[in-house]
């Protein structure tokens, strides 16, 4: 079965959040800074929930939010996570012991940014029990992604985005 994650978090969204319902506007194309710039200039966004588990594009994104002075938050690792009660909303300064923060932190730092984006994010150590290896990932290994931990992230984004 190949359905794309937002696709399953909007319904979510939908099932559990009433409040948003027909404010979600999803985007399921793997975007580059050209289409996100296009993206953002064309859709009038009020709030921008980032779900992108790509680097660059991730990186990208902030960066076209920040630019524009769109609000955003972005859902940060949750791989290999399972308690929900670790999740947490806080200014991308104050995340830790998340390798993704880190690495979107350090890319940020080098185009001025330090503080001012929200994160939604799991100081929780990754549970080594769910870590497949593969020889198609990079490194090779890859995390599991639980089903029940991920859209959590993403409530929390629009629960963010709604107050």
């Amino acid at each position: 079965m190949n359905i794309q994650k937002i696709t399953v978090n909007k319904k979510h969204i939908y099932i559990t959040c009433k409040l948003i319902l027909g404010r979600v506007r999803p985007v399921t194309e793997f975007i580059k800074e050209e289409r996100t710039i296009k993206i953002l200039e064309n859709g009038h966004f009020d709030y921008v929930v980032d779900c992108i588990d790509t680097l660059s594009p991730k990186v990208e994104l902030i960066k076209a939010c920040v630019d524009r002075q769109i609000p955003v938050v972005s859902s940060l690792g949750a791989g290999g996570k399972t308690d929900p009660s670790q999740i947490q909303i806080a200014d991308i300064s104050k995340s830790y012991q998340c390798k993704l923060a880190r690495y979107v932190r350090k890319r940020l730092h080098e185009s001025g940014i330090r503080t001012g984006v929200t994160v939604v994010f799991s100081p929780e150590l990754v549970d080594q029990d769910k870590v497949i290896v593969t020889e198609k990932a990079y490194p090779k290994n890859q995390l599991l992604v639980l089903f029940h931990t991920c859209p959590l992230f993403w409530l929390y984004g629009c629960k963010r985005s709604d107050t």
